[in-house]
Protein backbone atom coordinates (compact mmCIF):
# COMPACT_ATOMS: atom_id res chain seq x y z
CA UNK A 1 0.00 0.00 0.00
CA UNK A 2 1.10 3.15 -0.86
CA UNK A 3 2.06 5.87 1.91
CA UNK A 4 -0.40 8.26 0.36
CA UNK A 5 -3.19 6.04 0.75
CA UNK A 6 -2.21 5.02 4.68
CA UNK A 7 -2.18 8.66 5.28
CA UNK A 8 -5.49 9.38 3.73
CA UNK A 9 -6.95 5.86 5.26
CA UNK A 10 -9.61 7.09 8.01
CA UNK A 11 -8.94 6.04 11.75
CA UNK A 12 -12.21 4.35 12.56
CA UNK A 13 -12.24 2.68 16.00
CA UNK A 14 -14.32 -0.06 15.04
CA UNK A 15 -11.51 -1.14 12.28
CA UNK A 16 -9.61 -2.50 15.69
CA UNK A 17 -8.18 -6.33 15.43
CA UNK A 18 -10.71 -7.78 17.34
CA UNK A 19 -13.03 -6.53 14.70
CA UNK A 20 -10.70 -7.39 11.80
CA UNK A 21 -9.80 -11.13 13.40
CA UNK A 22 -13.07 -12.70 11.68
CA UNK A 23 -10.64 -15.18 9.18
CA UNK A 24 -10.22 -19.13 9.34
CA UNK A 25 -10.13 -21.72 7.16
CA UNK A 26 -9.57 -19.20 4.06
CA UNK A 27 -7.74 -19.71 0.71
CA UNK A 28 -5.16 -17.71 -0.63
CA UNK A 29 -6.23 -14.10 -2.23
CA UNK A 30 -5.51 -12.49 -4.72
CA UNK A 31 -6.75 -8.98 -5.00
CA UNK A 32 -6.73 -5.90 -7.07
CA UNK A 33 -8.18 -2.72 -6.81
CA UNK A 34 -7.51 1.18 -7.65
CA UNK A 35 -6.55 4.40 -6.34
CA UNK A 36 -9.83 5.98 -7.75
CA UNK A 37 -11.82 2.97 -6.43
CA UNK A 38 -14.71 4.22 -4.15
CA UNK A 39 -14.26 1.39 -1.58
CA UNK A 40 -10.29 1.71 -1.68
CA UNK A 41 -10.39 1.97 2.02
CA UNK A 42 -12.74 -0.91 2.93
CA UNK A 43 -10.58 -2.78 0.33
CA UNK A 44 -7.32 -2.01 2.73
CA UNK A 45 -9.33 -2.72 6.09
CA UNK A 46 -10.26 -6.28 4.22
CA UNK A 47 -6.41 -6.74 3.28
CA UNK A 48 -5.49 -5.86 6.85
CA UNK A 49 -8.07 -8.26 8.60
CA UNK A 50 -6.62 -11.28 5.70
CA UNK A 51 -3.25 -10.22 6.75
CA UNK A 52 -3.95 -9.82 10.15
CA UNK A 53 -5.20 -13.51 10.22
CA UNK A 54 -2.57 -14.82 8.24
CA UNK A 55 -4.06 -15.15 5.05
CA UNK A 56 -1.77 -15.72 2.01
CA UNK A 57 -3.00 -12.53 0.18
CA UNK A 58 -1.50 -11.14 -2.91
CA UNK A 59 -1.87 -7.31 -3.53
CA UNK A 60 -1.82 -5.55 -6.64
CA UNK A 61 -2.88 -1.50 -6.43
CA UNK A 62 -3.24 0.73 -9.90
CA UNK A 63 -2.91 4.30 -8.98
CA UNK A 64 -5.81 6.52 -10.58
CA UNK A 65 -7.84 3.18 -11.47
CA UNK A 66 -11.49 2.74 -10.81
CA UNK A 67 -12.82 -0.93 -9.75
CA UNK A 68 -12.31 -2.96 -12.73
CA UNK A 69 -9.98 -2.12 -15.27
CA UNK A 70 -9.21 -4.97 -16.97
CA UNK A 71 -12.95 -5.11 -18.40
CA UNK A 72 -11.97 -1.61 -19.66
CA UNK A 73 -10.91 -1.70 -23.37
CA UNK A 74 -10.23 2.06 -23.46
CA UNK A 75 -7.75 1.98 -20.05
CA UNK A 76 -3.52 1.85 -19.68
CA UNK A 77 -2.56 -1.93 -21.64
CA UNK A 78 0.85 -1.87 -19.73
CA UNK A 79 -1.09 -1.36 -16.26
CA UNK A 80 -4.27 -4.08 -17.63
CA UNK A 81 -1.07 -6.27 -18.72
CA UNK A 82 0.57 -5.83 -15.19
CA UNK A 83 -2.34 -6.62 -13.65
CA UNK A 84 -2.98 -10.13 -15.32
CA UNK A 85 0.63 -10.71 -15.41
CA UNK A 86 0.14 -10.93 -11.37
CA UNK A 87 -2.97 -13.22 -11.35
CA UNK A 88 -1.56 -15.28 -13.84
CA UNK A 89 1.80 -16.21 -11.43
CA UNK A 90 -0.50 -16.25 -8.33
CA UNK A 91 -2.75 -18.90 -10.09
CA UNK A 92 0.43 -20.43 -10.95
CA UNK A 93 1.81 -20.76 -7.55
CA UNK A 94 -1.45 -22.06 -6.47
CA UNK A 95 -0.98 -24.49 -8.74
CA UNK A 96 2.59 -24.94 -7.13
CA UNK A 97 1.49 -25.38 -3.97
CA UNK A 98 -1.16 -27.91 -4.99
CA UNK A 99 1.22 -30.20 -6.41
CA UNK A 100 3.46 -30.17 -3.51
CA UNK A 101 0.50 -31.48 -1.41
CA UNK A 102 -0.27 -33.87 -3.71
CA UNK A 103 3.46 -35.52 -3.93
CA UNK A 104 3.50 -35.43 0.13
CA UNK A 105 0.48 -36.87 0.55
CA UNK A 106 1.41 -39.71 -2.18
CA UNK A 107 4.60 -40.05 -0.21
CA UNK A 108 3.21 -40.53 2.67
CA UNK A 109 0.97 -43.11 2.08
CA UNK A 110 4.04 -45.28 0.37
CA UNK A 111 5.90 -44.65 3.50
Amino acid sequence: MSELAACRRPTDSRLTEATLSKWTAVPPIFVHYGGAERLEFEIEALIDGLELDGIPTTVVRSADAVHDVCILRVWDEHERDRIWDAAVRWLRSLEGDRAVRQEAAVVGRLS
